[in-house]
Formats: structure tokens, C-alpha cells, sequence
């Protein structure tokens, strides 16, 4: 059912004969605060003055309270503490434009108030944790240290080449925040000065979450000039030389 528009039969504000330019229901009447064209029973009620040429509440108590646009953003422009550029805003401690203007202003804040940004506090932190003899057990990965397939293979890998390490740590650097990884890898065996990175995956990498960690890994290492190369428990335990040649290929 087609919804009929809202026409008054007869109004005093109807067009005179002699054509004179009063404004009539066919005329375009805009909201005095949007611009917005007001609706027919709104342009009814404007003309019979039982409503404001506004179209909604909201823009009636606006055009109430502050006249026109220009004066309320007058009245609420800020300028942003960070950036410097000007914005609108009605809350009276709001001091920065964006959220990304924030983030800015807390980190300013943090360098300021937090004394472990000092060199001084840093040194002192570093001595006094020194002379306790505090050093983590192990670095990065999972905190459980290497594997047995791990030591077998390191100790066969270790006679052909002396220069392969286990438990490499490598820092992710610039690549942490778009590949969302961590600040740095662990690499199971590795050769800082040939770049090979050597990862023996057990039981648990066969899962799609670790498979996609797995993936990001090697993404992220290959982009820091590491070659790397995976290989099972099952692969150490029945093919331990075709393995260690695999890797002697590279260098």
C-alpha cells in the first residue's frame, strides 16, 4: 500500500492570484541548521507556525542554543596539543584531535615519567641485577630449552662445521608490528655467519596454529637474510645423514 504524502485541502498561505512570492507547500523550505529540505507536514507546520524551520529536534535545540554554525564551532574548536591542527570537540578536557594524536601524547608522557627511559636508571637497574647473579635459564622460544632430537643433531651437524650454535637469538626488528610477531626468534640450530637457520619440528607443528606461526617465522627470517630449513623428529631419528648433507648442500 502505497503511503499517501501529507497535503492540506485548503491553507491560508496558498499562492494569491496576482502570483505574489509567498512560500507555499510546492516551494523548497530548508532547515535553517542542515540544509536539509523539510518534509510536507513539516512545511505545513513552519507555515502555519506551529513549528521552526528546522527539519528535527536535534537541529531546533542546536539553532536554539548557538544561532548558527559558524558559532558553535567557534565556540568548540580546539587546537590539538600534538599535531597542532584545529577540531571540534564539546568535552573541555579534550586536548588532542585523534586517537593516533593520543598514543603520541601518553608516549611522551611515559618517557617522561618513567625513569627506566633515563641511561642513569637503566645502568643502576643492569648492576644491581648483575650482582644478584640474575640471568635468564633460556632465551626466547618456549622456556624448555633444546629438544633430544635437537642435541642429536646438533652434535652430528656440530663434526662437519664447529661454527652452528643451538638456541640462536634473533632480533625481529622493523618486521615485529606488520607480521605480527614477536621481538625475537628462537632458532633451534643456527650459523650467524652462513645465515642458515635449522628448525626441528616435533608432534605439536603439525597443528594449523603453529603451522601459521611456523610460516611467519620463516617469513620473517628470510627477510633478515636467514635460509631455513625444517625438518621433522621422525626425519632425525631415520634419515640423520640425509639431513646433515641437506644442510652441508648449502654452505
Amino acid at each position: 500500500m502505497e503511503k499517501k504524502s501529507y497535503v492540506p485541502k485548503t491553507t491560508k498561505y496558498s499562492p494569491s492570484e496576482d502570483g505574489s512570492g509567498q512560500k507555499t507547500l510546492n516551494s523548497p523550505i530548508l532547515c535553517k541548521w542542515c540544509n536539509n529540505e523539510l518534509s510536507e507536514s513539516q512545511k505545513y507546520n513552519f507555515l502555519r507556525g506551529k513549528a521552526g524551520q528546522t527539519c528535527s529536534k536535534t537541529c531546533g535545540n542546536l539553532l536554539f542554543h548557538h544561532g548558527t554554525k559558524e558559532a558553535m564551532e567557534k565556540k568548540y574548536t580546539k587546537k590539538c596539543i600534538v599535531c597542532g591542527c584545529d577540531f571540534i570537540s564539546k568535552i573541555k578536557r579534550q586536548k588532542v584531535c585523534s586517537n593516533n594524536c593520543s598514543f603520541i601524547l601518553s608516549s611522551r608522557r611515559m618517557k617522561i615519567k618513567n625513569p627506566m627511559f633515563l641511561q642513569e636508571y637503566r645502568e643502576k637497574a643492569s648492576d644491581s641485577q648483575k650482582r644478584l647473579g640474575h640471568k635468564p635459564i633460556n632465551q626466547g622460544g618456549n622456556g624448555k630449552g633444546a629438544t633430544v632430537h635437537q642435541l642429536i643433531f646438533y652434535n652430528e651437524i656440530s663434526k662437519y662445521n664447529s661454527f652452528f650454535e643451538m638456541e640462536v637469538i634473533e632480533k625481529t626488528g622493523i618486521y615485529r608490528i606488520e607480521h605480527k610477531v614477536p621481538p625475537h626468534f628462537k632458532i633451534d640450530i643456527g650459523n650467524r655467519n652462513l645465515k642458515i637457520a635449522i628448525e626441528i619440528d616435533g608432534s605439536s607443528h603439525n597443528t594449523l596454529k603453529v603451522k601459521e606461526c611456523d610460516k611467519r617465522k620463516n617469513t620473517v627470517l628470510s627477510l633478515l637474510g636467514w635460509k631455513v630449513l625444517r625438518f621433522t623428529n621422525s626425519q632425525i631419528e631415520k634419515e640423520l645423514q640425509s639431513c646433515v648433507q641437506t644442510v652441508l648442500s648449502m654452505i
